[in-house]
């Protein structure tokens, strides 16, 4: 155990009981040195943080403001799909320890179109965020390794979130070109009241 300190017990010999044999009889006494102390074992100091688990905070990470303001976010993932092949997909998410104003992710899914775009934000602020006008954004696509033109894409119908609140809304599509992996990511603007 951590922080106890362990020493080898010693076992005093056995009395013999009424009518039972005598043990043997003991060793002359030695005259060389009486036997070393028994060796004492500390355990080892942790030196390896162990992180405390995560807990949802409404509070931004160090560094963000959560201010009334105009923000542009990058979206914290990357999603990727191929066209012909297997036509796998995925997504690979990056986020820095603690919260943010808004935790955003754009995925490509099969409905309401083949390549449809789709942004999920959860508002993680802690006050309203709003998109006078409905939600504007920008898509970032590479297809095998070379930038495509960015693509403007919107969801009028989503003009505000609450916080603490996650929606999951069609912004556009994705046009592809061919068979290939594309890699896509996003970008929009919140206003934080």
């Amino acid at each position: 155990m951590l922080g106890v300190e362990l020493t080898r017990p010693t076992i005093a010999p056995a009395s013999p009981t009424p009518g039972s044999a005598s043990p043997e009889p003991a060793a002359p006494p030695s005259t060389s040195a009486p036997p070393a102390p028994a060796p004492t074992v500390r355990a080892a100091p942790r030196t390896a943080a162990i992180p405390p688990p995560v807990r949802p905070t409404t509070g931004a990470a160090p560094g963000e403001s959560v201010l009334p303001g105009m923000y542009q976010e990058t979206s914290d993932n990357g999603y990727f799909f191929a066209v012909g092949g297997t036509g796998a997909q995925g997504s690979v998410t990056q986020l820095t320890p603690g919260s943010r104003r808004l935790t955003f992710n754009v995925y490509v899914r099969s409905e309401p179109a083949p390549t449809s775009a789709h942004f999920e934000p959860t508002n993680t602020s802690g006050r309203p965020i709003v998109w006078p006008g409905g939600l504007q954004g920008v898509l970032h696509v590479v297809h095998d390794g070379v930038s495509l033109p960015d693509i403007a894409v919107a969801a009028p119908s989503l003009t505000a979130l609450a916080p603490l609140l996650h929606v999951d809304v069609a912004v556009g599509t994705v046009p592809t070109s061919g068979d290939g992996q594309y890699d896509v990511t996003a970008e929009m603007t919140i206003t934080i009241l």
